[in-house]
């Protein structure tokens, strides 16, 4: 893993550093510091701190689901481009081949 200990502190110039560097899920923590400091709302700085933990009513499928990919080249462009988009902020990674 990467260390991203220089950015704990709040540095406005080097913010588009950490959002090239961090990855989508859990990027607030590096921040944990400046919500102290902007909020006293025990909930607010302990999801930062520890995220949130999410209830589910029921367990859900251990599957993935298949969707069809359309036939229509302007919807299918469009879809690759957001998966694509999505790859590059690391919101989404894929799914290992021997996981498929």
């Amino acid at each position: 893993g990467k260390s991203f200990s220089r950015f704990r502190k709040w540095d406005t110039a080097n913010l588009d550093n950490v959002c090239d560097i961090l990855p989508i899920g859990g990027r607030l923590r590096f921040f944990a510091d400046q919500w102290d400091s902007s909020t006293s709302d025990a909930w607010v700085r302990d999801t930062i701190r520890f995220g949130l933990a999410l209830e589910f009513s029921s367990t859900p499928p251990n599957f993935f689901m298949n969707c069809p990919i359309s036939r229509d080249p302007v919807k299918r462009n469009l879809v690759e481009t957001v998966i694509n988009h999505l790859l590059d902020i690391r919101a989404i990674q894929p799914v290992a081949q021997d996981q498929q």
